[in-house]
C-alpha cells in the first residue's frame, strides 16, 4: 500500500511539472517577445527531437533494466534545464533549452506511464485510480500556476518549476523500481513491427488525431493571451480541459473494477 500511495503522490506532481511545462512555456514565450511563427518553429523542433529521444531513454530503460533510475536522470536534468529555461530572454539561449528540455523531459512522460501500468500490474491497483491523481495534478497545478503568474508575473514560473520538479524528483526516489522488458529491442524486430499494414495504418490514425492535439497544447495560452486573457484565464482553461479527464479516468477505473468482478 505505502508503494501504491508514493506512486499516486508522484503522478500527482509529475503531472503539475508537465502543466506548468506545456501549459505555460507558449505564454511564457509569448511574453518574451518571440513570434506566434517562431514559437511554433520552437516547439515543432523541440516535439522532433521528443520522437527520437522518447525511443533512445526506452532502450537505455530495456537494456538496463530500471525505469526508475532512468526516471532520476531524465527528471534531474529537466529540473536545472526548465529552471534556466524559464529564466531565458535571448531567442538562441530560449531554442537550446527547449531542446534540452524535449530530450529529457518528454521522455518521462512514457517512462511514468509503463511505470505506473507496470506497478498497477504488481499491486493488483487499476491503472485509472492511479492516474486519476495524475490529472487532478495537472489539473489543480494550471489553475494556481495561471493565479501565481498574474499575481508574481510570469518570471515567477522559473520557481514554480523549481518547486515541483524537486517534490518530483524526491518522490520518485523512494518509489520502488519496475523493471522494464525482459527483451531488449531489436533493430529486425522493428523493421518486421513497421512492415505490417496494420501498424502504418494504426501510426497514421494517431499522427492524424495528435495533429490538432498538439496545436490545441502549443497555442491555446497565446490564442487566450491575444483575446485579452490573463495567465490566470489559461490556467482556468487547463483546468477545465483537465477536469474532463479526471473524470474519464474515475470512470475507467469504475469499468475496470465492475469487469473484474464479472469475470470472476
Amino acid at each position: 500500500m505505502l508503494s501504491t500511495a508514493s506512486l499516486k503522490a508522484y503522478n500527482y506532481f509529475y503531472f503539475s511539472l508537465l502543466a506548468v511545462f506545456i501549459s505555460f512555456l507558449p505564454v511564457y514565450l509569448s511574453s518574451q517577445g518571440v513570434s506566434t511563427a517562431r514559437i511554433g518553429v520552437l516547439l515543432g523542433t523541440g516535439s522532433f527531437i521528443g520522437i527520437l529521444s522518447q525511443p533512445l531513454w526506452g532502450m537505455i530503460s530495456d537494456k538496463y533494466k530500471t525505469i526508475k533510475k532512468v526516471l532520476g536522470i531524465t527528471l534531474g536534468f529537466s529540473l536545472c534545464t526548465g529552471f534556466v529555461l524559464f529564466q531565458s530572454i535571448q531567442f538562441l539561449s530560449l531554442f537550446l533549452f527547449v531542446i534540452l528540455m524535449y530530450f529529457f523531459f518528454l521522455p518521462t512522460d512514457p517512462l511514468t506511464e509503463s511505470l505506473n501500468y507496470r506497478m498497477a500490474e504488481t499491486t493488483g491497483v487499476s491503472f485509472g485510480s492511479i492516474r486519476t491523481f495524475g490529472a487532478a495534478g495537472y489539473a489543480s497545478t494550471s489553475l494556481i500556476v495561471g493565479f501565481l503568474s498574474d499575481y508574481f508575473g510570469l518570471g515567477s514560473l522559473a520557481y514554480i518549476f523549481l518547486s515541483y520538479g524537486a517534490i518530483t524528483l524526491l518522490i520518485c526516489l523512494t518509489l520502488p523500481d519496475a523493471p522494464a522488458a525482459g527483451k531488449p529491442v531489436l533493430l529486425k524486430n522493428l523493421k518486421r513491427f513497421f512492415s505490417e499494414p496494420k501498424t502504418v495504418w494504426f501510426f497514421l490514425f494517431i499522427l492524424i488525431t495528435a495533429i490538432p492535439h498538439r496545436m490545441n497544447d502549443m497555442f491555446l495560452g497565446i490564442y487566450i493571451q491575444a483575446a485579452g486573457g490573463t495567465p490566470g484565464l489559461v490556467g482556468q482553461a487547463w483546468f477545465y480541459a483537465a477536469v474532463s479527464e479526471v473524470v474519464f479516468f474515475l470512470r475507467s477505473a469504475f469499468v475496470f473494477c465492475v469487469k473484474e468482478m464479472k469475470s470472476s
